[in-house]
């Protein structure tokens, strides 16, 4: 067993071997007791691999071959499970067309309390916990569980790349000046104190955000991806629901409209809610 002590040992210091995470610190690789040993490494193949060779070194050195009936091998494969269990969720969620918030409401009280109840148990390796992220990242920005889309911070840097690299060039980098470029010169808006205030839940500002910039799903727009067959109005029935019909066509909603502003002694002044929230 001393030999063989000394083979692992040699196998710990291997350039490209890894230890088990638990291990790394102490930068151990096997224990014995009396005729029993046990062996950890990093659940990858080329570290097992390494094991492996001094082994059957040991092996052929001695004579002693290890029984396959009396060992065990434990693998951290259940992590995994947990990505499974992620992705099959999500892919029951895909069929429902959620909007963001409702996706959003999914990642941050599902998804993560998955990964929360996992890591209190297990030490999940990064490799995992990076899966995770891409998985609810993918889902909460584009519905699906995986996507090829780059991310807007990818497609930001792109736009300004060029101009990047003339700052690098003329040794003017500036992190301040990256960075208004990224941002970029946004138009100002007069509805911003109206929309984002703190009279008014989280969710109700996003959807009334979403509204002010008429990207609120409308029946035409879901039409239009192919969700739904018919983009007729569900309080009218008479034409198409588009954005501006939602708020300012249809008999039903505009009738409700005209009451709850009547109720609050506000005068309909506009047919456009950008301007009619930019107003005092």
């Amino acid at each position: 067993m001393e030999y063989l002590s000394r083979l692992l040992k040699v196998a710990g210091d291997h350039e490209n071997f890894r230890f088990h995470p638990r291990c790394n610190r102490l930068k151990l690789n096997h224990l014995c007791f009396a005729d029993d040993l046990m062996i950890f490494c990093r659940g990858d193949l080329a570290f097992v691999r390494i094991l492996q060779d001094k082994l059957e070194f040991f092996a052929n050195s001695s004579g002693l071959v290890a029984t396959s009936s009396k060992s065990d091998m434990y693998l951290a494969v259940e992590c995994e499970r947990l990505v499974v269990r992620m992705t099959s969720k999500i892919r029951s969620w895909q069929v429902r067309n959620l909007s963001y918030a409702a996706r959003l409401q999914l990642v941050s009280t599902v998804l993560m309390n998955i990964t929360n109840f996992w890591c209190q148990i297990f030490v999940l390796p990064k490799k995992v916990l990076k899966q995770v992220n891409a998985i609810c990242r993918a889902y909460l920005w584009h519905g699906k569980v995986d996507s090829d889309t780059p991310g807007w911070a990818f497609k930001k840097i792109c736009k300004v790349k060029d101009r990047m690299g003339q700052w690098v060039h003329n040794s003017s980098y500036s992190i301040k000046e990256v960075y208004h470029e990224l941002l970029g010169v946004g138009q100002p808006v007069n509805w911003v104190s109206f929309v984002w205030n703190r009279s008014s839940i989280p969710k109700a500002r996003f959807i009334l955000w979403l509204a002010v910039n008429e990207r609120l799903k409308s029946r035409d727009k879901l039409a239009t991806l192919g969700l739904i067959l018919t983009d007729t109005c569900p309080s009218c029935g008479l034409i198409s629901e588009s954005h501006y019909h939602l708020f300012f066509a249809c008999i039903y909603s505009l009738q409700c409209l005209r009451d709850i502003l009547t109720w609050l002694g506000i005068r309909i002044i506009s047919d456009s809610l950008a301007d009619f929230a930019s107003r005092k």
